[in-house]
């Protein structure tokens, strides 16, 4: 399906870019640009000179000087709201580290990539209070998964849990639409837990992104279900969105386009983030929606957004990154 007639051309996305390049110095912003929208090989010049300048930041070194002796940030997935750390979760670390661009190969996504590992393995217990039910097994596992799946998609322990929901998704989708029943029964006996109405379900943030890291191995009919599926008004656990729906919470909002954006044929179905994306650029044809999102992964890119041309920047850059995705019917970039 092409693109309608609001979509952007591939070359005012390219002199968009030129534009955001030439307002920053920002080095995350930067290396965004070259990485996600002019999509320059990863030894070029520009991309070798941003990431050596992002180490320095504020932005990385306040997550990398917070790591611990054993690779992670204390708790896994869940805040300890009776402590102040300037980093909550090793899942926020690294799902902020890699944003950043910090690259899979530094020393911190290595010792974080180990830590997963070792949680994963049983070698080290998981770090968050347990739920009391039978569906805390399956949940830290997928967390942990997804994180590691960020760093490392073909990591044994990644690929051994994603295979698992894989799984699980092939028999929800049996005959080719979302069957809550048979999501139930996937999970009881593949997991022993009880999902109905919970967080466990295929329209989770984590399980979308770790079914992401392993689209290649989903049936076609299966992977298309989904999508339809998850684009065509399911309202997604974790970051209480709709795709198809106008944003409350467009940092939200983004993250789940960013999701879904990692599969094959996505962009069949961008057509809501397209228009609206079209519809709300500023005067000069850039992005600016606001100041830094609570919580975001994401934003800001560069250190200071008291400069509103460093926010229309990162902004911008995130948005040229689906928008050059889309446009070149290509799943975005991961790790």
């Amino acid at each position: 399906m092409p693109l309608r007639g609001d979509a952007i051309a591939i070359e005012e996305l390219r002199a968009l870019a030129d534009s955001v390049l030439a307002s920053t110095s920002a080095p995350a912003t930067r290396l965004f640009i070259h990485r996600h929208v002019q999509r320059l090989p990863s030894d070029a010049a520009e991309i070798v000179a941003a990431r050596h300048a992002l180490r320095r930041t504020r932005l990385v070194r306040e997550i990398t000087d917070a790591q611990q002796r054993n690779g992670g940030w204390g708790r896994f997935h869940s805040r300890n709201t009776r402590t102040r750390r300037a980093v909550d979760t090793t899942e926020f670390a690294v799902r902020r580290l890699h944003a950043l661009g910090l690259g899979s190969r530094s020393h911190a996504l290595v010792r974080a990539r180990a830590h997963c590992v070792a949680l994963l393995a049983g070698q080290q217990p998981f770090p968050d209070p347990s739920e009391r039910n039978d569906r805390w097994p399956t949940g830290w596992r997928l967390f942990a998964a997804a994180t590691l799946a960020l760093i490392a998609p073909r990591d044994r322990h990644a690929v051994r849990i994603a295979s698992l929901w894989r799984d699980i998704l092939e028999q929800t989708f049996a005959d080719g639409r979302y069957d809550a029943d048979r999501e139930v029964a996937a999970h009881n006996a593949l997991t022993g837990a009880s999902v109905a109405d919970t967080y466990l379900r295929l329209h989770n943030r984590y399980a979308i992104e770790l079914l992401g890291s392993c689209s290649e191995s989903i049936a076609p009919r299966t992977l298309a279900a989904y999508l339809d599926w998850l684009c065509g008004g399911t309202h997604l656990i974790y970051l209480d969105v709709a795709l198809d729906a106008p944003p409350v919470n467009i940092d939200a909002w983004l993250s789940a386009w960013e999701l879904v954006a990692r599969y094959p044929d996505w962009h069949t179905r961008a057509q809501p983030l397209i228009a609206f994306l079209a519809a709300n650029r500023t005067p000069v044809g850039l992005w600016d929606f606001g100041t830094r999102p609570r919580g975001s992964h994401v934003l800001p890119l560069a250190n200071d957004w008291r400069d509103r041309r460093h926010r229309t920047a990162d902004w911008s850059a995130r948005v040229l990154r689906l928008l050059t995705a889309a446009t070149l019917a290509t799943p975005i970039q991961v790790g």
